[in-house]
């Protein structure tokens, strides 16, 4: 279930895999980039850039959730899983 942010804009550290997903698809074109290590990214997001990726992660994050079953082609998407539901957690923790 989407939530707000307290406040906008939010500094926050995501999921480095969840991110670059989400941006190769150019989602949140509003959001600053801050730093980076291999692991994790620092990102700036408005009112707009929050919306688009907390939708994003909540869809990955629950994709298997229904009943859809994994194949072979969708091997890559169990890690992206697990960056969404990793990714949903520290937007949470802003709201």
């Amino acid at each position: 279930m989407y939530k707000e942010a307290k406040q906008y804009p939010v500094t926050i550290e995501l999921p480095l895999k969840f991110w670059l997903d989400h941006k190769n698809r150019d989602c949140s074109p509003s959001s600053i980039e801050l730093k980076r290590n291999k692991v994790y990214v620092t990102v700036q997001l408005d009112e707009e850039a929050w919306s688009d990726i907390y939708s994003d992660a909540e869809f990955y994050a629950t994709y298997f959730d229904g009943g859809n079953r994994r194949t072979e082609d969708e091997a890559m998407m169990v890690e992206l899983e697990g960056s969404a539901k990793a990714t949903l957690k520290r937007l949470n923790a802003q709201v």
